[in-house]
């Protein structure tokens, strides 16, 4: 769909698929072959599954006036991107350039619905993105659940792009519903080592997020939740001017990168859940305070949980919700981090809890930044230069009890106001 253009169904359900399956089938792209004798090239006319440019689908009833009158419309969407590549023979040798496509593109659109789910699933091409909703885009409903799925493609360890699974940057999405996030990225880890050895200075791959939110916003309504899932495909690799290679990690959960992330469901939950690269936040916000009740739940896990320049905040004027991170192996917690869980009127305050399994030395404790783990751990080293055992799980809470309203850990220390 490109500028200008809509669809405006009163209250009915708009489904975009392919193979004449509506549940499993996918809208693709598909390419064109031409021969000219020296030259043949194989150039993709419609590269995206589903591209939406400038453009809007709105299934409210009496959308097309502008306010949406509610109405169960539904919008699903799903598509499987085709790659680019044109092969050029000639006298000089064969030429090969290729771009990977998403399975489903939103650009610069607008999606909305009254209380009628808003689904997008987008398989990438080769070295295509999953699913990438970018551009000052809008997904809207007042009442129903928002579910965005994106997978992208490698094959044996290369692709023709960073396919990464589900891309966010400059959107933004509300609901009064529910939202879920899954990615999955690519892979094309046998480029990333061939990179590496290479050595060939001014080279970049990055990592193949699971799901990248950058510069976007996503807010459930009161009392529901937000859950992102993400499996990176592997991390990426950058050698700089003098020849030098860095691995630059990658995150199946990444929320903030070159702009912030904010994440917001009054009284309800967000739980963000990685895979084998884990979950990494940076310079954003997660919010589930609630006013005229209790603070909801944020929940992080992964194999490694990062937390930097970030606001974290479930407090409540009935009480404070709880705050958990969970790591397989290293948890961190930033000092210009605040994590609060603040009874803000009557009731107790919530719980801050910052766990990590990989303890084996003795500067294990301080992959968490949090002064109660430090003050604890080394309440346990007393009496001797090392601990002889390490603890196989240890939890952080403010003041090491639950606390009082009023209590607020930031990301080096714990104060009582």
């Amino acid at each position: 769909m490109s500028t200008g253009s809509s669809i405006y169904t009163n209250g009915g359900n708009v489904r975009f698929f392919g193979s004449d399956n509506p549940a499993g089938g996918r809208a693709r792209g598909f390419s064109l072959t031409q021969d000219f004798g020296a030259l043949t090239a194989t150039s993709v006319q419609v590269p995206n599954g589903i591209a939406l440019n400038g453009a809007t689908i709105d299934v409210c009833v009496g959308g097309a006036s502008g306010a949406c009158g509610g109405g169960s419309g539904t919008i699903s969407l799903r598509g499987q991107g085709a790659a680019t590549s044109t092969v050029a023979a000639s006298g000089a040798g064969t030429i090969t350039s290729a771009d990977g496509n998403p399975g489903v593109l939103i650009f610069n659109s607008v999606l909305r619905s009254g209380s009628g789910a808003i689904s997008v699933d987008g398989l990438g091409s080769l070295g295509g993105i999953g699913t990438s909703s970018i551009g000052n885009s809008s997904i809207v409903s007042q009442a129903g659940n928002v579910t965005l799925v994106g997978t992208g493609v490698g094959v044996n360890g290369t692709s023709v792009d960073d396919p990464v699974g589900l891309l966010i940057g400059a959107t933004s999405i509300q609901t009064g519903g529910g939202v879920s996030l899954t990615g999955t990225g690519g892979d094309v880890s046998a480029q990333v080592a061939a990179i590496a050895g290479a050595a060939t200075p001014n080279t970049v791959r990055i990592p193949t997020y699971g799901v990248l939110i950058d510069t976007a916003s996503v807010s459930a309504g009161l009392g529901r939740s937000i859950g992102i899932s993400g499996q990176a495909g592997n991390a990426g690799v950058s050698v700089n001017g003098a020849g030098v290679v860095s691995t630059l990690d990658a995150r199946d959960v990444q929320i903030g990168f070159s702009g912030a992330g904010s994440l917001s469901a009054p009284g309800g939950s967000v739980i963000l859940n990685g895979g084998t690269f884990g979950v990494q936040t940076n310079g954003s916000t997660i919010d589930v305070s609630r006013t005229g009740g209790t603070g909801g739940s944020v929940q992080i896990s992964g194999v490694d949980v990062g937390v930097f320049q970030t606001s974290i905040t479930a407090n409540g004027s009935g009480g404070g919700g709880l705050i958990a991170l969970d790591a397989d192996n290293v948890a961190f917690v930033a000092s210009n981090s605040i994590l609060s869980a603040n009874a803000t009127t009557t009731g107790s305050g919530g719980a801050i809890r910052v766990r990590a399994l990989a303890f084996g030395s003795t500067d294990a404790a301080s992959t968490v930044r949090l002064w109660e783990l430090q003050r604890a751990w080394r309440r346990r080293r007393e009496g001797r230069s090392r601990p002889r055992a390490c603890p196989s799980t240890l939890a952080a809470y403010a003041s090491m009890r639950r606390p009082r309203a009023g209590n607020q850990v930031h990301g080096s220390s714990t104060r009582s106001t």
